[in-house]
């Protein structure tokens, strides 16, 4: 198995950040008490968006932990926290359950609930992830990710079902047209066809 989680210095950064919060959030707060009644409105709300920053971080990086992913030739296995883990077949991915997003700098991924999913979940592979190179590698040669402007194995051949269809149903109606033409002698330029649904 191939793993693809957090490098040290993403962790050490999140980790840092998130104590960095906590002398402006006391700031915030002491200064409500100390600074006049006008201003306390700017204090009060730094303290509450200071803080929901940092329960946010705190829940994410102690309580339900980072997530990373593993892979092999037939399967992904998301580790979305501590407890969540999703196991996906390569050939699944995207699918309607299973959504992948191109960002700069990352893949997104999103869960949709569904027969397989109890909750809609969400999981960032950044650049800053150790083996991030090889499975973007990787996704690209599964056809998971694609260049700009490119279709898929499967779209190439949902497109050329489409198009075989079109051109089936516009011969038959120039068919239909050719044979009425011949049955009322109309001039054949003037032959007009309408191409669209039964």
């Amino acid at each position: 198995m191939y793993v693809c989680k957090p490098g040290i210095f993403l962790r050490l950064f999140c980790w840092l950040f998130m104590l960095a919060l906590l002398p402006e959030i006391f700031f915030c707060f002491y200064m409500l008490t100390q600074c006049a009644v006008d201003e306390r409105t700017i204090y009060l709300g730094g303290g509450i968006i200071f803080g929901a920053l940092f329960l946010m971080l705190f829940v994410r990086l102690v309580l339900r932990g980072i997530g990373w992913l593993e892979y092999d030739n037939e399967k992904v296995i998301f580790h979305l926290s501590r407890d969540d883990e999703q196991i996906v077949p390569w050939a699944d991915i995207p699918s309607a359950l299973v959504r992948v997003e191109k960002i700069t700098g990352a893949i997104g991924f999103t869960f949709l609930p569904g027969e397989e999913y109890d909750k809609k979940a969400f999981m960032n592979v950044t650049f800053g992830y150790t083996g991030y190179r090889d499975f973007k590698r990787e996704c690209y040669r599964r056809e998971v990710l694609l260049p700009p402007f490119k279709m898929s194995t499967k779209e190439q051949e949902a497109m050329a079902q489409v198009l075989e269809d079109f051109f089936d149903d516009v011969e038959r109606q120039v068919e239909d047209k050719e044979g009425e033409a011949a049955d009322t002698g109309a001039d054949k330029k003037g032959l007009r066809f309408r191409v669209g649904k039964k």
